[in-house]
């Protein structure tokens, strides 16, 4: 996949897995290389509003041209799937 082979993703999330673990698990069964950012659980108020509609997880795609941050956990979630090949394609 080219989008796969040109893009740096960031998965930003708390320290715990809860709502990111099911998209690391994407990641790494798609073999996709990724970045795991972790955010302390106490530090996150003094930086909510720094993150897209103040929430976690975002993922952060980074290309040559541009960078796209993706948000809510179930989309992100699709995304990553389809591009590890675990999305039914109907």
């Amino acid at each position: 996949n080219v989008a796969m082979q040109t893009s740096k993703f960031t998965l930003t999330y708390f320290t715990f897995a809860n709502r990111a673990e099911p998209i690391r698990l994407a990641f790494v069964l798609g073999k996709i290389p990724f970045q795991n950012r972790a955010i302390p659980f106490a530090d996150f108020p003094q930086i909510r509003n720094t993150f897209p509609g103040g929430a976690l997880p975002i993922l952060e795609v980074e290309t040559a041209d541009s960078t796209q941050i993706l948000t809510q956990s179930n989309a992100i979630l699709r995304y990553v799937g389809k591009l590890a090949g675990l999305y039914p394609a109907d």
